[in-house]
């Protein structure tokens, strides 16, 4: 995310305005940031509930 508004802050910089276009593809890249995101945390909370699992299995 911190490249991403690097990459917008110097879009910024280098021009005194931003087209449609500059601000579409930005939002786009954020939405697809988010997406992965949501597929990383799912990840994570399937990891933690497998490990979980196997602390009750090694329990019995």
């Amino acid at each position: 995310m911190e490249k991403l508004m690097a990459s917008f802050s110097a879009l910024l910089d280098s021009k005194n305005y931003v087209t449609r276009e500059d601000f579409y593809g930005m939002e786009a890249k954020i939405n697809e940031l988010q997406d992965e995101n949501k597929v990383l945390k799912k990840e994570i909370e399937n990891l933690k509930m497998h490990d979980k699992l196997q602390e009750a299995q090694l329990r019995e």
